[in-house]
């Protein structure tokens, strides 16, 4: 019986890693109110929120940072206000490596796509979340995450909105410009031409196996390279279709339009939020898939 007692004890101590840590009913808007184990790193990922006012359960969107950065620096706090004013809960977490979460750096690799992966299914059992109602918004770099994730995994989530982002690696600061994202000094990225090391940290190999529902966003004036360029969203639709996604679109236009490299993109109009859109297209997207 007294050799029991150490493994008793440590199964106790790991309960909050597995479960996620009790959550608090007027926790901060910066405080961490979560740790979900990411089940390959075994890491313990941070999680954040913003919740609307009222009471649950509310739909709930997971917003991605662009960039590798941490996940309590997705979205400002007028971004934020918008989306709880329409009565959505904002969840947030620290990828593998970054803000407060342990782990490794991935560059938004497997290993974090597994990471994202377990806090969706973690927010599908949290009371104050509408499990049939989840979505993801990915912004810039983080399409690559979503990308995986969404493919890789069966989630909870019911649809991916993705922010202009970068599907291959030409479209990539680094590969562009030759030296290190602005948002990541002194980390150590892979050369642009080493195959091995960007296997699993593009978009576009999972784009043909999302198995939800993908919205591509792409504004007048890309928000990377700050003028109407277009070929990277052209790449991104033209590597989900005829692939499993069951229901893909860009900006307004039909779904399920067949894109080529020479359609022409119908942008969005630059606005002076990015949120004013997002909220619109997450609303569309929650009542076309939400339960």
């Amino acid at each position: 019986m007294t050799g029991l007692l150490p493994r008793i004890s440590l199964a106790i101590l790991a309960i909050p890693l597995l479960l996620g840590v009790a959550r608090r009913p007027n926790a901060s808007r910066t405080e961490v109110i979560a740790r979900v184990t990411n089940p390959t790193s075994i890491a313990a990922l941070a999680v954040y929120e913003e919740r609307p006012s009222g009471h649950g359960p509310w739909p709930a969107v997971l917003v991605l940072p662009g960039g590798i950065k941490a996940g309590g620096n997705a979205m400002g706090r007028p971004d934020r206000d918008r989306f709880t004013a329409a009565g959505y809960l904002l969840a947030f977490f620290d990828a593998d490596g970054r803000g407060a979460s342990g782990g490794s750096e991935d560059f938004n690799g497997p290993i974090q796509q597994d990471g994202m992966a377990a806090v969706l299914d973690w927010m599908a059992k949290q009371p104050d979340i509408d499990p049939e109602r989840i979505g993801v918004l990915s912004l810039s770099m983080s399409m690559t995450i979503a990308a995986g994730t969404l493919a890789r995994h069966v989630t909870p989530a019911r649809f991916w909105v993705d922010w202009e982002g970068p599907p291959s690696r030409p479209y990539y600061q680094r590969c562009r410009s030759g030296g290190t994202p602005h948002d990541a000094p002194g980390v150590v990225w892979g050369a642009c031409d080493d195959e091995t090391w960007w296997k699993g940290r593009e978009a576009v190999p999972f784009m043909a196996d999302l198995k939800v529902p993908y919205q591509r966003l792409q504004t007048l004036n890309d928000h990377s390279f700050k003028t109407a360029y277009y070929d990277h969203t052209l790449v991104a639709m033209q590597a989900v279709q005829g692939g499993r996604c069951p229901w893909f679109r860009l900006n307004d236009m039909p779904p399920n339009q067949p894109i080529h490299a020479t359609t022409e993109v119908v942008p969005l109009p630059d606005a002076a939020s990015d949120a004013e859109i997002q909220v619109r297209v997450v609303n569309d997207l929650m009542g076309r898939f939400g339960g």
